[in-house]
């Protein structure tokens, strides 16, 4: 794609590029390239981001000529007919591209030349010189002097070759014709003299430009070898730098050489440019002093800085410190987050350090270093954080740092006012690494690259920035754990797809729902999620329009949880009816378990499904348990709606007193809620629900060997209600034998003591009316240890409870537990 005007060069977009993430957007701004910043590029028209590209494309033509730039034309044809914006990794990719055609459009050259050389016929490089030189000097070339001039001619075609001059062609000319466009033009002071002025008749400048910067790229290689590490190690030139400087507010360990390295590239190019204009090629150390010089002047803006945010208004230690006001302490993680990112920008960094000191950023820190936090956990910290980025960008200032950058810095600054331990911190790094973790950034990522009906602009940018807040978490996360990390470019780039976005209270469906509106998301793709195990794409796929058409109707949510119930039984009716789609009333027949009256369509099955349900529930309820009035059934029969129970089964259960719930009649997880709040700070629960226990439950630890210990809860006062009391101990202590010390599995075998598991006797009584029971109920739980490391957790409801309720959880040694056993129904 020609561009006319161009008057910016390559190298600007290199050195813009080469510190910006992958998917940063880069713009032009009169004669310089730099990074968009923010969430700006989601705002951008279609037509500036073509200009952007286009303007690059004729950077890269002006340098490479047509040939290379018409082949990085057709790889940028697609994103710039679709106006995207032109990131960093097309800058990347196709400067590399372009370096390696040139390369191999001179290897052939080359190959041309040698082959010119040595032919010694007709074709050759002697006969040429004959042909050429003598009929331009009107005269014949002598022998004595031929051998000397071949010698020559034919270092010069190698040079020539070699340094690439005629890459720019469309195609890599022969050598002859090589030879032809060397030669061609003035006849000079003679055949001999013409040859050795080939070199300036090239043009002295493209040559000492192009070995320049060889010197360029040596002396930025000796300043800021770049491992690949997000962290780059300090150099002797670096430090000079630094003490050259000689500022007082700067800590050199403090300081990442990496984001000085555009400021650096830049006074070295153009130390280049000015030798060139003197007719030579600079020296390295003559680069390496402009380079320092730059990073001088970079760091007397950096102590500018520091000097403003000691003239910030100062909050009062430990008050609520009112906007645009600072602690010292706060005032301190903003000096240091200045120097770690080489920011001159205080509104920026204000407007950040507010977003991230609040409550909400710190509770949301906190979930996210939580032991194995669930997707549930990860997206609504996600969310939560992302909100405050988005609270934060008008109030950013327009030379702030762009929005991986900006990112970071939140994050870093949250943990920072949040206290992070360094189990925490470690916690924190494990999650980010996890296989949840990518489900989670691929879910946002969907929405953001895929959209949802009526979903807004503002709700894809919400979408990009929880996105970017997850990919800038695991760098964040990694950092502070380990000291550094190999930031990985390719890490959560894969969408999760609608159909493999995790359901239930420890998935993250509902905070997608929360984030962008139940509506956009669908009753019906929320219930399917909920299915555990969850359904194959292509079950999906199949139930999807049942349980949409189920969602219709003022009770949406609660008849496509049915759908999703149903989703075993419904598949294979379908595969029974030869793999063609169910009628609505085998469908009907299915879920309920009885025949779908006159009158459903599509239209209204959703509504009539509900009302027939609940009319046949409420008459099985009235004559099985006529002393229950008709308000409390109304009461009850919501509820059913996250049982994960079909409502044939609950039926069943209702009128047929010996009926028992099993583990295989619920489709939905019984896992426990995540680790938050079980730890050491709160004897891992004990200091709320010790007490709510009821006096005839029994607690019992038994280790591998058979040894054992067992205890009664008890009230205990509030005043020796305390982590540290002498019982909890004494159970944290058995808990850890039988963990043999591993912190998240102890956690997990004393969560299966709290409320988090009994929790599940009260939602399911719901389904066996006259029959409530609680989670301060009495309840015998005994964790035995296995061979192998496992523990084992039984718990069962006390004669005295109304149900007969029995539930076993497996617990492996890294924390991760499984529901293995589950029955529930009235006593015999």
């Amino acid at each position: 794609m020609p561009v006319t005007n161009v008057n910016i060069g390559l190298n600007a977009f290199v050195d813009a590029a080469r510190n910006a993430s992958d998917n940063a957007a880069l713009k032009v701004s009169g004669n310089t390239v730099q990074r968009a910043g923010g969430l700006g590029n989601f705002f951008t028209s279609a037509a500036a981001h073509r200009e952007n590209m286009g303007r690059f494309l004729g950077a890269l033509r002006a340098t490479y000529g047509d040939h290379i730039a018409n082949m990085a034309s057709s790889m940028l044809a697609t994103p710039m007919a679709q106006g995207k914006p032109l990131q960093a990794h097309m800058v990347k990719g196709i400067t590399a591209f372009a370096r390696q055609e040139q390369a191999r459009m001179n290897a052939a050259a080359r190959q041309s030349v040698d082959a010119f050389i040595a032919d010694s016929g007709s074709n050759g490089l002697e006969a040429a010189l004959n042909n050429t030189l003598v009929m331009r000097c009107k005269g014949g070339i002598t022998p004595e002097n031929m051998a000397a001039l071949k010698e020559r001619v034919a270092q010069e075609l190698r040079n020539v070759a070699d340094r690439g001059f005629f890459a720019k062609s469309e195609m890599p000319p022969d050598a002859p014709k090589l030879f032809s466009l060397l030669t061609q033009g003035a006849v000079g002071q003679g055949p001999l003299a013409r040859i050795g002025n080939i070199a300036e008749d090239l043009g002295n400048d493209v040559i000492n430009t192009r070995a320049g910067e060889a010197v360029k790229e040596e002396a930025l290689g000796e300043m800021f070898p770049d491992s690949g590490m997000d962290r780059m190690e300090s150099t002797p030139g670096f430090a000079a730098a630094c003490a050259r400087a000689d500022l007082p507010g700067i800590e050199l360990a403090r300081l990442n050489p990496r984001d000085f390295m555009v400021a650096a590239s830049s006074a070295m190019t153009a130390a280049n440019t000015a030798a060139v204009q003197e007719g030579r090629v600079p020296g390295k150390e003559e680069l390496l002093a402009a380079a320092q010089t730059a990073v001088s002047r970079e760091l007397q803006g950096l102590q500018r800085t520091l000097d403003a945010i000691d003239q910030l208004p100062e909050a009062d230690e430990g008050s609520l410190p009112r906007p645009g006001t600072f602690t010292r302490a706060q005032k301190e993680v903003m000096k240091e987050t200045a120097q770690r990112y080489n920011l001159h920008d205080v509104t920026s960094l204000s407007a950040l350090m507010e977003v991230s000191r609040t409550r909400e950023s710190a509770r949301a820190m906190h979930a996210l270093a939580i032991p194995l936090a669930t997707a549930a956990k990860l997206s609504e910290g996600i969310h939560t954080l992302a909100k405050a980025y988005r609270e934060a960008l008008p109030r950013m200032g327009e030379n702030g740092p762009d929005s991986d950058v900006s990112l970071r810095i939140m994050q870093e600054m949250a943990a920072r006012n949040a206290g992070f331990s360094k189990e925490q911190t470690a916690h924190l790094a494990a999650n980010l690494n996890s296989d949840t973790a990518a489900t989670v950034a691929g879910a946002f990522l969907m929405v953001m690259d895929n959209g949802l009906p009526g979903l807004s602009e503002e709700g894809r940018a919400l979408a990009a920035a929880a996105y970017g807040m997850t990919r800038a978490l695991h760098t964040t996360a990694n950092v502070l754990a380990h000291g550094n990390i190999e930031p990985n470019r390719m890490l959560f780039t894969d969408a999760t797809p609608l159909s493999r976005v995790p359901g239930g209270p420890n998935g993250c469906m509902d905070t997608l729902g929360s984030m962008f509106g139940e509506a956009a998301i669908g009753h019906a793709a929320i219930a399917l999620s909920t299915h555990e195990p969850p359904f194959r794409t292509e079950e999906w796929n199949a139930l999807l329009p049942i349980a949409g058409k189920a969602a219709q109707g003022p009770q949406g949510s609660l008849t496509a949880s049915w759908i999703s119930a149903a989703g075993t039984e419904l598949l294979a009716a379908q595969r029974e009816n030869g793999g063609r789609p169910l009628s609505n009333g085998q469908i009907w027949q299915v879920v309920t378990g009885f025949p779908m009256p006159r009158g459903v369509t599509d239209a209204n099955f959703g509504e009539r499904l509900h009302d027939a349900v609940f009319a046949r529930y409420a008459a099985t309820c009235s004559a099985m348990l006529p002393h229950l009035p008709p308000e409390k059934v109304e009461s009850l029969f919501p509820a059913l709606t996250a049982m994960g129970v079909s409502p044939r089964r609950v039926l069943e259960l209702l009128a047929q007193p010996e009926a028992k719930l099993a583990r295989a009649d619920i489709s939905t997880t019984l896992e426990m809620s995540s680790l938050h709040g079980y730890d050491p700070n709160t004897a891992y629960g004990l200091v709320t629900d010790f007490s709510r226990m009821g006096g005839k439950s029994v607690l019992v630890f038994e280790n591998a060997q058979g040894n054992g210990h067992s205890i009664k809860p008890f009230h205990i006062d509030h005043r020796d209600d305390v982590p540290d009391n002498p019982d909890f101990q004494a159970i944290i202590g058995w808990a850890r034998e039988l963990t043999h010390g591993r912190e998240i599995q102890t956690a997990r075998v004393l969560q299966a003591f709290s409320q988090a598991s009994t929790v599940i006797a009260r939602q399911f009584s719901a389904l066996f009316p006259g029959n409530a029971m609680d989670e301060h109920g009495h309840y015998n739980i005994t964790a035995r240890e296995l061979p192998d490391g496992k523990v084992v957790v039984d718990i069962a409801s006390d004669p005295s409870m109304p149900l007969d309720f029995r539930l076993q959880y497996t617990i492996d040694t890294d924390g991760s537990h499984e529901c293995t056993g589950f029955e529930m129904g009235r006593w015999p």
